[in-house]
């Protein structure tokens, strides 16, 4: 797929207009974006949206936040990125080196951290009256980049393509071209299948950000593609984390949410998942709760032969 990456100038302006310096002057990201890294997926391209003016009107409860607000009371975050281990290494020693004040606790890809929250700014005034938990910044420690071009690259969706990095104390926007095309579609184009989390990603993007997953060739190719893997299991070691069936059962299940699967597609599943069937059954007392094992694959096949013979 041919890229045009292209860079522009976030003003100050612009920045303070969008309470963006909640984040961008945070003291951790500030160290980060200064020594070689970059912010990169969900929180920059909701800066983007922002900056190119694209998405839905927000409701009246939304109205009293900014949207960058909304977007972290939504459960969005900040993930990070760098070059290397080395690199990363010089950020972490800055960080116990220095007085940031913030939890950290790990996940499987990520160092998460707490981010430092000046008084009297928008996040206390918000914490004030709904008692909400603020956002979490995403040091990425399992996947480096040369660069953000090579970062673009890894990422399996063309709508994660944005990124901000600093430069002489200026912040930039950094995207794909194509990403805010999509973006202003409103559709979902598949780069490639490399990653198990592909499947939940765009059920993820559909479903919190109203996108859908364009019907072209290419995308229904690679989804079978990527459900050949999930059946064989065909990942980098890197990913092999996670309880396998369990996950494998869920992105099945949620690419069929939005995608219905054709019974020939449903068929590789035949006999690895389960469906559970709860039915009220009357008694004396009240009622109990039955409940029914069944094959998934074979019931939505049911279900689908079903609805085309109406």
């Amino acid at each position: 797929m041919e890229s045009n990456i292209i860079k522009k100038e976030i003003s100050k302006e612009f920045i303070l207009e969008n309470n963006l310096n909640l984040v961008l002057e945070d003291k951790f990201i500030d160290m980060c974006l200064n020594n070689n890294a970059w912010i990169a997926g969900g929180f920059a391209r909701k800066v983007a949206n922002l900056f190119f003016k694209i998405g839905p009107s927000v409701s009246e409860e939304e109205n009293l936040f900014s949207p960058i607000v909304n977007y972290f009371i939504k459960g969005g975050d900040v993930d990070v990125f760098t070059t290397c281990k080395e690199n990363l290494d010089k950020i972490e020693n800055k960080f116990c080196e220095g007085d940031f004040k913030k939890d950290v606790y790990a996940s499987p890809f990520a160092v998460n951290l707490t981010p430092e929250i000046q008084p009297n700014n928008i996040f206390e005034i918000y914490e004030s009256k709904k008692n909400y938990t603020r956002f979490t910044i995403q040091m990425i420690n399992k996947f480096f980049f040369k660069n953000i071009k090579e970062c673009f690259n890894s990422f399996d969706i063309l709508n994660c393509k944005y990124a901000i990095e600093k430069i002489e104390n200026k912040h930039y926007l950094v995207y794909e071209e194509k990403a805010v095309k999509d973006d202003i579609k409103g559709v979902i184009n598949i780069c490639h299948t490399n990653s198990p989390f592909l499947g939940n990603r765009i059920y993820k993007y559909c479903l919190k950000h109203d996108l859908k997953l364009d019907n072209s060739e290419t995308n229904l190719k690679m989804l079978k593609d990527f459900l050949l893997k999930v059946l064989i299991s065909d990942w980098p070691k890197i990913f092999k984390f996670y309880n396998e069936k369990n996950f494998s059962s869920l992105t099945v299940k949620n690419i069929h949410k939005i995608k219905k699967l054709s019974v020939n597609d449903l068929s590789l599943f035949i006999g690895k998942f389960n469906h559970y069937i709860h039915t009220k059954v009357p008694d004396a007392y009240g009622y109990y709760i039955d409940t029914e094992i069944v094959d998934w694959a074979s019931k939505e096949i049911q279900d689908t032969s079903k609805l085309n013979s109406i």
